[in-house]
């Protein structure tokens, strides 16, 4: 036995936007060489693929003209794995540099006053200057880092909405 089943035909819409300057759409290879701007200074009217390139095509704030912009941030794990990392790399450094003070102190107690051995404390205190200055520039890291995350943390609903703006279909080939 066979079973009979009504067939339907349904009825789909989409929506397919296009980009038109003047009467004429804009094509992918006019895509390709408007000026790519950073996403600061960028106003998106959709987002388009062009081969390889998937972004945005918009107007540039501060001139009007027509331009696109690519931008990727870096996802909430990707930042807070690269704090972790700057703060283990602060630690290894402020570990090196409390090291080398107490090994400079050693040094000193024991060639203090040994004109023959002068050189032994001089090597011990260019150390400790190299770990100060490592020390030193992972704390201006580590604080970038926190600005970065923070700034990341603020852009990332921005982002997201804009990944929610139409695809913009462009005409031409590749």
């Amino acid at each position: 036995m066979t079973s009979q089943e009504t067939a339907t035909v349904e009825v789909l819409t989409a929506e397919v936007r296009t980009l038109v300057v003047g009467n004429r759409q804009i094509t992918q290879s006019v895509v390709k060489q408007l000026d790519q701007v950073l996403h600061g200074d960028f106003e998106p009217f959709g987002r388009i693929r062009t081969g390889n390139f998937e972004g945005w095509v918009g107007r540039q704030a501060s001139t009007g003209a027509l331009v696109r912009c690519f931008w990727d941030p870096p996802t909430p794990g990707r930042v807070s794995r690269e704090l972790r990392e700057a703060e283990a790399s602060l630690e290894r450094a402020r570990t090196d540099f409390e090291n080398m003070e107490s090994g400079l102190a050693q040094v000193r107690a024991e060639y203090e006053g040994d004109t023959d051995n002068v050189y032994m404390i001089n090597s011990a205190e260019r150390r400790l200057e190299t770990a100060r200055d490592r020390l030193d520039a992972s704390v201006r890291h580590w604080g970038q880092e926190e600005q970065w995350a923070a700034s990341c943390e603020a852009l990332w609903p921005k982002y997201k909405a804009w990944q929610q703006l139409p695809l913009i279909v462009l005409a031409g080939l590749r």
